[in-house]
């Protein structure tokens, strides 16, 4: 398995690894930071920076990185630096349900000031150490059921021996009422 920089995890892989010679390898702080911007709809490349503890620089090679390996587009969607959303491979690789598009404009200081209220909790040990996670509002708004991206498994069953309701079962395997 390829090192990284750093040792830890944190740093790109090691570009010249025997077997991966033209192939993006993703570390865990790739993982980890896929994961995040898939569940936040998209991150800012500041925000994304600040999160893992890098430079400006080290946020644009990953940027270049992932979309190499068509994880992700990058984009400057107004004012600011650069915005960063997965594809659908990168979805996909990730294992969240979700429909693949950039952020719209009109919810890009909402989706930057979500972003930076979980950053913070997450770095507050006190968060940490009482079990608390942050439960992203792409995940409570995902509902399963007909359209693109919305995977689930649905049947519809008697209530009171005449009425019908539907079912759908989530991924997690939890069992939802609509």
């Amino acid at each position: 398995m390829p090192a990284d920089s750093h040792g830890d995890g944190r740093g790109a892989a090691v570009r010249d690894a025997p077997g991966t010679r033209g192939r993006v390898v993703l570390t865990a702080r790739d993982i980890r930071a896929l994961v995040w911007c898939g569940d936040m709809y998209g991150v800012r490349a500041d925000l994304l920076a600040s999160l893992l503890g890098v430079s400006p620089e080290v946020v644009r090679q990953l940027h270049g990185r992932w979309r190499r390996a068509g994880l992700a587009d990058t984009a400057r969607l107004g004012p600011g630096p650069v915005w960063c959303w997965l594809s659908r491979a990168g979805l996909d690789s990730c294992g969240l349900p979700y429909a693949p598009y950039r952020p719209p404009l009109g919810r890009l200081a909402h989706v930057h000031a979500a972003g930076r209220v979980r950053g913070l909790l997450e770095a507050w040990d006190a968060y940490a150490d009482g079990g608390a996670s942050w439960r992203p509002e792409r995940r409570l708004r995902w509902r399963p059921g007909p359209g693109a991206g919305r995977r689930a498994m649905c049947r519809t069953v008697r209530c009171c021996g005449r009425k019908r309701r539907r079912i759908s079962r989530v991924r997690c395997g939890a069992w939802r009422w609509s």
